[in-house]
């Protein structure tokens, strides 16, 4: 899991090499669905604790569960359902989009 050090596994990164592994994922996964999705991304921070926080082109804020960011498929999942959330009309006016993979939704504040 993301911040944590797992012991006996040499070579496995832990804490913020962790974190940064697997934000790159995300931003490759990213770059890769690009024609897929209505936005870009512009900023990655890994530093919290739950979140990886990422900023859009247009100034909206999508996070992820940092436990759930598993691999590939989740992660190309988790852009799939906030792509999904921003193209609909009823979150037009929404600035932040929490992406809960587990519970197959997507929370969007205003």
């Amino acid at each position: 899991d993301a911040g944590r050090t797992l012991v006996d596994a040499p070579g496995t990164p832990g804490g913020d090499e962790a974190r940064a592994a697997r934000a790159l994922k995300v931003v490759n996964a990213a770059s890769a669905m690009a024609g897929e999705l209505p936005f870009s991304i512009n900023t990655v921070d890994i530093s919290g604790h739950n979140y990886i926080w990422l900023l859009t082109g247009d100034f909206r804020e999508i996070r992820f569960v940092w436990e759930e960011m598993t691999g590939d498929e989740a992660i190309r999942a988790a852009f799939s359902m906030a792509a999904a959330a921003m193209r609909d009309s009823r979150s037009s006016r929404n600035r932040r989009f929490d992406v809960l993979l587990r519970a197959g939704r997507v929370v969007g504040a205003p």
